[in-house]
């Protein structure tokens, strides 16, 4: 505070000495709150840096009181011999789970293999004559969805295309239209 009251040239009472330069004293006094405005940045910048590096110091106290009892519990440290006992065990379970998957995808086909397609597979349409029985093309084609009963007969074959199969009052096989 004294180096400005010498920038301002006051003397003790408070007022201006004689024969100063009030430019002069104008310039001084702005080159000194430069300083000091520069001297509180540098304060404040280092408080800054000090705030951050107790931060970091804060904060790996806290993760390395997190991790100690995770990282240096001696009763779940194990040996390699361990692990691969853990590993071959889950090897096992996996190779079960990956067999029952196989047996429930062989079991939920709903399409059969090859000659068995039933009304899915075109050959099968091919063999219908007409004269056939209802048990002769029930076991060509399979199970129809739904059969209807009046004069004639007609079973219907799920598409959107239409399977349709018409015998006559005797049960005989006299039309068919395939999907």
């Amino acid at each position: 505070m004294a180096e400005l009251a010498d920038a301002l040239d006051l003397g003790s009472s408070g007022f201006y000495r004689r024969g100063s330069n009030p430019l002069s004293r104008t310039t001084h006094v702005f080159l000194i709150l430069k300083n000091v405005e520069s001297k509180k940045h540098v304060a404040e910048r280092r408080l800054f840096v000090i705030k951050k590096q107790i931060h970091f110091a804060l904060t790996l106290l806290l993760w390395s009181f997190l991790l100690l009892p995770i990282v240096s519990n001696p009763t779940d440290a194990q040996t390699p011999g361990d692990d691969i006992t853990r590993l071959q065990q889950k090897i096992i379970e996996l190779e079960l789970k990956v067999k029952n998957l196989e047996t429930l995808l062989n079991e939920s086909i709903l399409i059969p293999k090859s000659d068995t397609l039933g009304w899915y597979n075109k050959k099968n349409w091919r063999k219908l004559t007409v004269g056939m029985t209802q048990k002769q093309v029930n076991e060509i084609l399979g199970e129809p969805i739904k059969i209807i009963q009046g004069k004639k007969i007609l079973w219907y074959y799920p598409n959107i295309y239409g399977g349709i199969v018409t015998f006559n009052d005797n049960g005989s096989l006299v039309n068919w239209n395939e999907p």
